[in-house]
C-alpha cells in the first residue's frame, strides 16, 4: 500500500478480514489440492496439484511454474485475464430448452388430455 499512498492508513477490522479471507482462500485451495493428490495415490503434495487447483477453480496461474502436462490427445487450456475460464462446467448437461425439445410439448398434450376426460367423465357424472 505504501507505493500506491504512502499516507494510507488501513482499518485494523479491515486488515484482519482481509487476513481472514487470505487464510481461508489459502485452506480452501490447499485441502483440494491435498484431495487431488490422494486421488492420484500420492502421499505428497506437488505443486502440480496446487496449479491444477487454481487454474480450474480460480483461473489463476503460477508464475515461472512448470506447465501443467497434458495427456496426449488433449488440448491444453490457456487462461487469462483476456481469455477467462467458462463460467460454466462444459461437461455439466444443460437442460433441454422449452423450444427446442418435443418432451415438454408431449406432457402438456398428455396432461391436457387427462384433464379433458376428467372434465368429460364429471360431466356426464353429473348430468345423470
Amino acid at each position: 500500500m505504501n507505493s500506491i499512498d504512502p499516507s494510507f492508513k488501513l482499518d485494523t477490522a479491515a486488515e484482519e478480514q482481509i487476513l481472514l479471507m487470505a487464510s481461508d482462500f489459502v485452506e480452501r485451495v490447499t485441502k483440494s489440492a491435498c484431495r487431488l493428490a490422494k486421488h492420484r495415490n500420492s502421499t505428497r503434495l506437488d505443486v502440480k496439484d496446487v496449479q491444477l487447483i487454481l487454474l480450474k477453480h480460480y483461473g489463476m496461474t503460477i508464475p515461472n511454474a512448470p506447465p501443467l502436462a497434458t495427456p496426449p490427445g488433449r488440448v491444453a487450456a490457456t487462461f487469462s485475464s483476456t481469455n477467462p475460464p467458462p463460467a460454466t462446467n462444459p461437461l455439466k448437461r444443460q437442460a433441454p430448452s422449452d423450444e427446442t425439445s418435443e418432451e415438454p410439448q408431449l406432457k402438456k398434450q398428455a396432461i391436457e388430455e387427462s384433464n379433458n376426460k376428467v372434465s368429460a367423465s364429471a360431466a356426464s357424472a353429473i348430468s345423470i
